[in-house]
């Protein structure tokens, strides 16, 4: 009813009560029918096989019938093909029939939204359009680069990281929109980038209004981890490695499960009111751990005060399907990095020898030249944190993990120690850490509202002045610089 009121939109009142028919026969516009299934899905078999309740459910749709003048045209296919489709459907029973008609979008990991993908690029004429609103995991995520793939055989027109809660509130989960120009990208294409992931949807609203694109070259993908679709990349340069190179990344904490069963079943246990408890300890030689929570929500400053403990014993507890598992070996370190795993961001400090649980995970040094402070400078910096955030898109949800893998690839700055230009770089992001790793002990303590509020400007300060020192070492310029300010804003 919707679209029929849509015709009429600016027809004259005459136009409308005159005695031809006002609002035109869409019956040869809207087709119904399952979009993935065509009639040769009961090829080698017998129709009498399925009851008129599961050939309903099939519904195979056959696109060159319904549509002959398009499909069966010199250049075939829709001139624009627009959608947002399935996501996670069920489609178990077709993987079979799928498999053989959809083999570029089926490797591995069967979505839906993959498949949809696949069929409206063969639905869409030469040099159509073609355009989604998707999952951004099927930009970023590793199980969806057979998709991505699939898309990079054609320009890439418009990638636009829209953010979450796009169809409500309750829908969380983040979107991206993308327009695609079946033509093959030569080798100057390049993408018009639009992210409104930090923005409300009214906010985004208006940013959609006027758009202001930044230009991204689309060859570029190919080379990125994972082949993802990026908005930002940065090549490593001559004096930078990987920062697991440099800095063991561990999920050590203790972790606890049974095992051998299901996900229901795993959630019924009661193993950790066995193996950890609160209050007194009840033995000299449980140990006091901290969970993620303990770490401020800034990073750089950890409350070990919570009398949380986990028994020493507790082998002895450990029913014959449940085991418990962690590195005492990283608990044991006098230094070692930690940061929370539940959060949209790098919140890192530097703990000593402690007991930790899987809420928080570690670095640890491999390159002893290094101060661990100097690690934890470029960690917790804005530099370091757009990048990771910009491969992995998580803001604003509600339980976001960080991810170990794309933590382990980010850029880590070497340093010349024969040179003292660069060794003095190294030396004041020392002192500035450590004054950041005061500043933020002495506000956990601070009493009064006016000592709070002078300590929080000292942060802000120092904050700036690390941040102001990343770019220096990194060497970015004004353009990235202001790219990533205004992302933190």
């Amino acid at each position: 009813l919707s679209l029929l009121l849509k015709v009429l939109e600016g027809e004259a009142q005459l136009v409308l009560f005159h005695k031809e028919r006002a609002l035109p026969d869409l019956g040869n516009n809207i087709k119904c029918g399952n979009s993935l299934i065509g009639p040769d899905f009961y090829e080698g078999k017998q129709r009498t096989m399925f009851d008129e309740e599961e050939r309903f459910r099939i519904n195979d749709f056959d696109w060159k019938k319904e549509f002959p003048k398009i499909l069966n045209r010199k250049n075939p296919g829709f001139d624009i093909v627009i959608g947002n489709p399935p996501w996670g459907g069920d489609i178990d029973s077709i993987t079979e029939y799928i498999e053989k008609h959809y083999p570029a979008s089926t490797h591995g990991y069967k979505d839906t939204c993959k498949l949809f993908t696949d069929k409206a690029l063969s639905l869409s004429r030469n040099s159509g359009f073609f355009s989604f609103i998707v999952p951004s995991a099927l930009m970023l995520q590793p199980r969806y680069v057979d998709v991505r793939r699939l898309l990079r055989c054609f320009t890439i027109s418009i990638l636009w990281h829209v953010g979450d809660k796009v169809f409500s509130a309750k829908v969380a989960a983040p979107c991206c929109v993308f327009v695609v120009v079946k033509n093959p990208p030569n080798h100057k294409a390049e993408v018009s980038i639009l992210d409104t992931v930090a923005l409300n949807n009214t906010q985004r609203a208006v940013v959609s209004q006027s758009p202001i694109y930044r230009q991204f070259p689309q060859a570029i993908y190919s080379m990125t981890v994972n082949e993802t679709f990026v908005t930002y990349y940065r090549e490593l340069r001559a004096n930078e490695v990987h920062i697991e190179d440099i800095l063991d990344c561990r999920d050590c904490g203790i972790k606890h499960q049974r095992v051998g069963v299901g996900m229901e079943q795993k959630g019924k246990s009661d193993l950790a009111s066995r193996i950890y408890y609160t209050g007194t300890a009840q033995s000299q030689h449980d140990h006091r751990f901290l969970i993620g929570s303990d770490l401020n929500s800034s990073g750089w400053y950890v409350d070990c005060s919570a009398r949380r403990y986990f028994r020493h014993d507790y082998k002895n507890i450990l029913n014959k399907n449940e085991i418990v598992y962690f590195n005492r070996d990283v608990f044991d370190l006098p230094q070692k990095i930690v940061w929370r795993q539940t959060s949209d961001k790098i919140r890192a400090t530097i703990i000593g020898p402690h007991w930790f649980a899987n809420t928080l995970q570690a670095g640890v040094l491999r390159n002893q030249n290094y101060d661990l402070r100097y690690a934890l400078g470029l960690l917790n910096s804005k530099f370091l944190n757009f990048l990771y955030i910009e491969s992995v898109k998580e803001t604003g949800r509600v339980f976001p993990q960080v991810k170990m893998a794309k933590v382990r690839t980010l850029p880590f700055r070497m340093i010349d120690f024969s040179n003292p230009a660069d060794k003095a770089r190294h030396d004041r992001m020392v002192s500035l850490v450590q004054m950041m790793l005061d500043l933020n002990k002495q506000l956990a303590g601070a009493k009064t509202s006016h000592e709070k509020t002078v300590l929080k400007r000292q942060i802000d300060a120092t904050d700036r002045q690390i941040d102001k020192l990343v770019y220096e070492l990194y060497d970015l310029t004004p353009e990235e610089i202001k790219i990533v300010e205004d992302s933190n804003r």
